[in-house]
């Protein structure tokens, strides 16, 4: 479904999936595994991290590297509300944060029953969590709307 979200946004870009699973006891050093593919094996320009998972020195330190090398990282903030704050990647000052709003354009103060209808292909369809919100800015990064990521607020 995100890489749908992506492509309809951005058609002619080329997805490079690297999927890494949030129940993986090992889930950060598969995280800093796929950002260190992305960065050396795959040439990444824009890497999209649905995702979120605590804070480790390991990945402060190959998010940093990928900024080094001028890609552009996106991540979704998480799906708890403000009870914990922003999660990572998307916490890093490096990664552009991107939450979600409800329909009447206030933030979205998610559980998982909640959701907001999205338009997209022409018709309304039934979507939450940040992560969707996430691939939406990657795919506008892709398609060449926004260059950096102070062109967003």
């Amino acid at each position: 479904m995100l890489a749908e979200i992506i492509l309809s946004y951005a058609p002619d870009c080329t997805l490079i999936p690297l999927k890494v699973s949030c129940a993986d006891p090992k889930v950060t050093d598969l995280v800093v595994s796929a950002l260190q593919d992305c960065i050396d094996v795959h040439d990444a320009d824009l890497i999209c991290m649905a995702f979120s998972i605590p804070e480790s020195g390991e990945l402060h330190e190959v998010i940093q590297r990928a900024d080094r090398k001028g890609i552009i990282m996106i991540s979704a903030s998480g799906n708890i509300g403000d009870s914990k704050g922003i999660l990572y990647p998307a916490g890093y000052q490096k990664v552009i944060c991107v939450g979600a709003l409800d329909g009447q354009g206030n933030p979205a103060s998610y559980s998982m029953i909640q959701g907001v209808d999205v338009f997209e292909d022409g018709t309304w369809k039934q979507a939450q969590g940040t992560s969707v919100a996430c691939a939406r800015v990657t795919g506008m990064f892709a398609q060449g709307e926004w260059q950096s990521r102070h062109d967003v607020q």
